[in-house]
């Protein structure tokens, strides 16, 4: 953050929105640590990795559009 804030690029907008979203971080979180012993670890590898791809298609394919 503080290198945000060096090239003013928190503004007071995005600190607000970043301030309303903070709970989730912190319940989302908890959650995470509350249920990572129940997930089976193979499943959950495939799929992050899926979303990852996902995630970077749509990236190269909103690149290329833009």
């Amino acid at each position: 953050m503080p290198i945000y804030a060096a090239n003013d690029l928190m503004t007071p907008e995005a600190l607000g929105i970043a301030g309303r979203l903070f709970p989730a971080l912190i319940v989302g979180t908890l959650i995470g640590i509350l249920l990572h012993r129940h997930v089976n670890e193979a499943l959950f590898r495939k799929i992050v990795l899926w979303m990852v791809m996902i995630a970077g298609l749509a990236a190269i394919v909103g690149g290329l559009k833009g």
